[in-house]
């Protein structure tokens, strides 16, 4: 079925959307494992323990960001490790860095929604992820996992 979706995507979008669409379909499914870790981990801080939502969210985020690097390392660009330059550890640092950024669209959302609109914290969370995937996957894409430049 991934298979299907990325050929699909593949022939409907322009040729350079096209040759990221496996990649990008991968990168939405741990993504949606992220969305898992991430509402775990902050009902279980707010609920459980009793944190405010927005201090639990950045703690939740964390701890998704970096379930999705060791799956977004292993799979989802597994095929641009070789040709990348970059460590293990030197990408867990970008992909951190980077998604940091992410975390601040999403919390920032969450703190908008939730804060000033009501919106109950869990689904401003699901707004504010949405927000930030695109960020996440550009970025990493074009620096976590880029390929070596010839010099």
């Amino acid at each position: 079925m991934i298979a299907q979706t990325r050929l699909l995507l593949e022939r409907t979008l322009p040729p350079r959307l096209g040759r990221h669409a496996g990649r990008f379909l991968r990168f939405g499914l741990v993504g949606g494992s992220g969305v898992l870790v991430n509402n775990a981990v902050l009902l279980a801080l707010v609920e459980w323990l009793h944190m405010p939502p927005v201090p639990a969210a950045v703690v939740a985020t964390e701890c998704a960001i970096i379930s999705n690097f060791v799956l977004n390392d292993r799979w989802t660009f597994a095929d641009l490790r070789p040709s990348s330059s970059r460590s293990w550890p030197r990408r867990f640092a970008s992909y951190n860095l980077l998604t940091l950024g992410g975390l601040v669209l999403s919390v920032g959302v969450l703190a908008l929604l939730h804060g000033v609109a009501g919106l109950h914290y869990l689904l401003a969370n699901a707004v504010g992820i949405a927000v930030g995937t695109l960020w996440n996957y550009g970025s990493n894409h074009q620096w976590t996992w880029a390929r070596r430049r010839a010099a």
